[in-house]
């Protein structure tokens, strides 16, 4: 068996053990370290195979009409038509690339579904240099982190750690979105302010949220349709508020929370935002 078929069955049969084995060491594939491309590939294979498929269930030929137009690639398909299009850069009968095909033609036709997408950010690849705008902006993603760590098992109220956001937004807005998408440096970054932009809704949606519970408890209910127009006059604030729910674990009776695992922010003063968001999911639930 060549090495080009001993890599086709490694990809055919999902065996990230045998690939790692022959694939060369020092060379990069998709403009990453091999080991990079090893685990991207092995997340996507571990997805596929909770979904009850272990291997590629047929093999077809392309070539590439693109980026690579003209270069030899193979279509992985499994029996649930995922498929996994790949390019294999060749120079002197060895294999010294693999990439991901946007645009390959297959030489028969065949059914696809659900393209196997691999992706990288730009400074995980190999030949990565940050230009001077890159690092300025990191730099200042960097201080905000610094900042925040401050609060790392500790507990502090709601409006302190909205200081904290209001200065971060600076940063945050002086990102690019493709900087912030492909960017791996400035991911931790964009969680942490990410999950605090989501807490702030129980402050700014607050007063909304008191109206809506004092309308619940004062207006006697006694039929479905009294309830729903109930849901549908604050289904807009609880779409909002609800979509930081699952950015922090709540405690103590909707007056504390946990965000980013570690620190505690007291919410007392907003608690009824928190108590509308189990009002109105357990209302709905009635229905």
């Amino acid at each position: 068996m060549t090495k080009k078929e001993t890599i086709l069955k490694a990809i055919t049969e999902m065996d990230i053990n045998l690939l790692d084995i022959v694939l060369e060491d020092n060379i990069s594939y998709m403009d990453v370290p091999k080991v990079l491309f090893l685990e991207k590939l092995e997340m996507e294979f571990q997805t596929l195979k909770k979904q009850g498929i272990t291997n590629f269930d047929k093999v077809y030929k392309g070539t590439c009409n693109k980026c690579y137009k003209g270069c030899a690639g193979f279509t992985f398909l499994t029996k649930n038509l995922d498929y996994l299009d790949l390019l294999f850069l060749e120079k002197d009968n060895e294999i010294v690339d693999i990439f991901r095909c946007s645009d390959l033609s297959n030489t028969e036709e065949i059914k696809k579904e659900k393209g196997i997408y691999l992706s990288f950010n730009e400074d995980e690849k190999t030949d990565y240099i940050p230009s001077s705008n890159i690092l300025r902006k990191q730099k200042k993603t960097q201080t905000a982190e610094r900042e925040f760590e401050k609060f790392n098992n500790t507990t502090i109220v709601l409006d302190t750690l909205l200081i904290w956001f209001e200065k971060a937004t600076k940063a945050y807005n002086n990102l690019h979105l493709r900087e912030a998408i492909y960017y791996n440096c400035f991911k931790s970054f964009n969680s942490k302010y990410n999950t605090v932009w989501g807490a702030s809704f129980l402050k700014t949606h607050h007063q909304i949220a008191k109206k809506a519970i004092e309308e619940f408890n004062s207006v006697e209910r006694s039929t479905s349709e009294e309830y729903m127009v109930w849901l549908t006059k604050y289904q807009d604030n609880y779409v909002r508020l609800s979509a930081s729910y699952n950015e922090f674990e709540k405690l103590d009776n909707n007056s504390l929370i946990v965000i980013n695992k570690n620190v505690i922010v007291d919410v007392k003063k907003y608690k009824e935002s928190i108590y509308f968001i189990d009002l109105f999911k357990a209302t709905m639930e009635k229905l």
